[in-house]
């Protein structure tokens, strides 16, 4: 975790070495004076930055949040911000690098909008529930077959849409998915 110790004016006065390591920083910069939060900041995170600036005046801390900031380097890498008042013109931040975790998610989404796509691009009827039959996803094929939206899909569930002849082969098919059977 980094810890800076910052002034109002935005100038950090001290930080530790893991704050270092994730700023690309060295501790000369920092004796002087070329480490400050607004350099760091990217134009669009400033508004998040000035109203945590804002909470930070008004109530003597930040609430937690999250930005994009840029390393000596030029990078960009994200963290999870909290700061506290420790004098009238002084406080201390501490810093939790999440840059794995968002590039993470933005795989995730990216690996999601490819299914989709393959999805909607099928010719068979795609769809996926949860464990209780609540469906999460239908394909275009699905919702076509159905004539109804994707809004009123997320609304059904499987036995709402199984002919009344096949529900015993539902419960069956739904004790052996929840009971881990083939």
């Amino acid at each position: 975790m980094g810890v800076t110790f910052f002034k109002t004016d935005g100038t950090i006065t001290e930080a530790n070495d893991a704050f270092l390591r994730m700023s690309g920083y060295s501790r000369r910069d920092l004796e002087d004076g070329h480490v400050r939060r607004d350099k760091m900041t990217p134009p669009e995170w400033m508004g998040q930055s000035l109203q945590a600036v804002e909470e930070f005046n008004k109530m003597g801390r930040t609430i937690p949040y999250e930005k994009q900031y840029i390393r000596k380097d030029g990078s960009g890498c994200w963290a999870l911000f909290a700061a506290t008042r420790i004098s009238a013109d002084e406080g201390v931040e501490f810093l939790i690098d999440a840059t794995k975790n968002k590039l993470g998610e933005e795989k995730l989404r990216e690996s999601e909008e490819r299914f989709r796509t393959m999805a909607d691009s099928s010719p068979m009827m795609i769809w996926v529930t949860d464990a209780a039959g609540r469906i999460e996803f239908v394909n275009r094929s699905y919702l076509e077959f159905f004539g109804i939206s994707r809004e009123r899909a997320a609304q059904l569930n499987w036995s709402e849409i199984v002919h009344s002849d096949d529900r015993e082969y539902l419960e069956a098919f739904s004790a052996a998915l929840r009971d881990r059977q083939p």
